[in-house]
């Protein structure tokens, strides 16, 4: 028995969802090892060529966050990305790498259960607005029995 072609499609959107959560991930993890390394010990001079790296580093994950298609949408939604240059820019301000890992950590468990759950409804708002629509059925149904509507328009 064959799939078809509508539950075809929702696995190759879960499957890319999934792949775009796996890159951001590894990404990103990469990207904190890179930027972390030198103030795991405090280097007193950071040399040109670890200020690369550690530059690169941080443009491969603000460009990753900005790469993602499929989950675009709930990157947005979930601040991760504020979240990610928050932790980035206390570290170069701070220097304390204790704190950039205390604000990761979170950071990748969000994105981890991100990438688990399933993707979210791309009719969310044909839903809210029957939603609205029905609300607003009942009121008038309520204004007209309770004769409300004949006393507006006077």
């Amino acid at each position: 028995m064959g799939l078809t072609k509508s539950s075809q499609e929702i696995k190759a959107r879960r499957e890319e969802r999934r792949q775009e959560y796996r890159e951001l991930l590894s990404t990103l993890t990469n990207s904190y090892m890179r930027i972390v390394a030198p103030y795991e010990p405090m280097i007193p001079v950071i040399d040109e060529e670890m200020q690369k790296q550690i530059l690169e580093a941080k443009l491969a994950s603000f460009q990753l966050f900005q790469d993602r298609i499929a989950i675009a949408e709930e990157l947005e939604e979930s601040g991760v990305l504020d979240v990610w240059t928050e932790a980035i820019v206390s570290l170069e301000r701070n220097g304390d790498s204790i704190d950039f890992a205390k604000k990761f950590r979170p950071l990748r468990e969000k994105i981890t259960r991100m990438g688990n759950r399933p993707p979210p409804s791309r009719h969310r708002f044909r839903g809210l607005y029957h939603r609205i629509r029905y609300f607003r059925e009942i009121r008038e149904y309520e204004r007209r029995k309770d004769g409300r509507d004949v006393e507006d328009h006077i």
